[in-house]
Parts: structure tokens; C-alpha cells; sequence
């Protein structure tokens, strides 16, 4: 071989893995990485069709049981007054309503809860429409129970959260 042979062969082989670098380095990156799922906010301002204010605090409520569900439920301050509002994923009830409450204390041994009121059905899912309640320090949880009867006494927890 002669030594020109060898120049040319030499370039050759530069050309060739020049062109592999950059093929290699321009293709895009197909590998697929987690998707992301919706947050549970924005799953139910999906059902209700509504935006959950930003500056309110917020409590996801997740099932507690045997019924499928999950809430968002938002407390904010409006004109001096503390409102609360929860979006509810939860299917019909067959019997009985849906009741909300705040509560002070762990889920065996209550010390004190808020009655909200009674839950309506609503675009697809459940709503406790602005309520206004006093003093709310110490009620962290927001339960919603299903009730046979509108009393002042929880009957059966579905979902839990706290703020």
C-alpha cells in the first residue's frame, strides 16, 4: 500500500464518523419518559367547568370507604366572612344525602366539628355551595358523610382532607 492510499483511506474513515456524530447527535430523543396525569384540582374543574380560586387554602378530600370519590374543598375569606366550598367527585347516593363538616381533632375521637349543611348535585358531581362559618381555627379536616338523617351527628365518612 502506499502511503497515499493510506491518507485517503484515513480520510475516509474521518469523513464517515463525522457524519455518524452528527446524525446520531441531531436525532431527537423519541424515548418516552412518565406522562404527567392530571392534579385532582384540575380533574374536578374539569367536571364542575369552574377555576378553584388560587388564594384560597385548599383541602383534597380523598375516599375514606367503600364509595369511590374525591374532592376539592376551598376556604376563603370574603368580606370578613370565612366561606367554604367543596367540588365533589362522588357518584348518586341510594339512599341518604351528603353532609359536610369541619372538624377539630383525629378521626376517632372528635373533639368538636362545624356542620356545613347538605351537598347538592351538580354538573356531574356533588356541591356545598359557599357557606359561611365562624371562628375556624383548629378545624384543619373537612369530612363529607353520607347521611340518612340531618342531624348534628356524623353517620358515615367518605372523604377526608385537611387544609
Amino acid at each position: 500500500m502506499k502511503r497515499r492510499d493510506i491518507v485517503v483511506a484515513a480520510v475516509i474513515l474521518a469523513v464517515a464518523a463525522f457524519v455518524v456524530f452528527r446524525v446520531t447527535r441531531d436525532e431527537p430523543d423519541l424515548t418516552l419518559g412518565p406522562t404527567s396525569s392530571p392534579s385532582l384540582e384540575e380533574d374536578i374543574e374539569g367536571i364542575f367547568n369552574t377555576d378553584i380560586p388560587d388564594g384560597a387554602q385548599k383541602a383534597e378530600l380523598v375516599a375514606t370507604g367503600d364509595i369511590e370519590g374525591s374532592a376539592i374543598a376551598t376556604l376563603e375569606e370574603d368580606k370578613g366572612r370565612n366561606l367554604v366550598t367543596i367540588l365533589a367527585d362522588l357518584p348518586d347516593p341510594e339512599s341518604g344525602t351528603y353532609q359536610a363538616w369541619l372538624v377539630k381533632g383525629e378521626r376517632d375521637g372528635f373533639s368538636d366539628t362545624i356542620p356545613l349543611g347538605s351537598m347538592r348535585p351538580a354538573k356531574g358531581g356533588w356541591i356545598l355551595d359557599p357557606t359561611p362559618v365562624g371562628e375556624v381555627e383548629g378545624f384543619d379536616k373537612v369530612i363529607v358523610s353520607l347521611e340518612r338523617d340531618i342531624d348534628s351527628s356524623l353517620e358515615t365518612v367518605v372523604l377526608e382532607g385537611s387544609f
